[in-house]
């Protein structure tokens, strides 16, 4: 799993979680993110087969020039907002059935 996190928000690393820091102008970190949760899915990464540094360091990536990248995450966090707010409406269309049900059993 690849997360990220905002530049100096805080974060305590643990003995299977650790921390890439971004120090360069040509990749986008939340570009970086998805590319390397994806190359951890090719790699099979999982609780069995971890994500050690070494595995971790044996990956090789490309990242398209920072413009295709920022184009990337701008689309990637546009559908990712329409999944959150087709969670929300199938959570209050839920709601709404448990009340006609709930009616009808009184």
């Amino acid at each position: 799993m690849v997360s990220y996190q905002e530049a100096g928000k805080p974060f305590y690393p643990t003995d299977h979680c650790g921390v890439l820091r971004v120090v360069s102008d040509a990749v986008q970190p939340r570009y970086l993110a998805h590319v390397l949760q994806s190359a951890g899915r090719k790699a099979r990464f999982s609780r069995d087969y971890r994500a050690s540094i070494d595995r971790i360091s044996s990956l090789s990536i490309q990242a398209p020039d920072i413009n295709a990248q920022r184009r990337t995450i701008e689309r990637v966090e546009e559908l990712e907002m329409n999944i959150i707010n087709a969670q929300r409406e199938l959570d209050n269309l839920s709601e709404r059935r448990n009340e006609v049900v709930a009616q009808f059993l009184r």
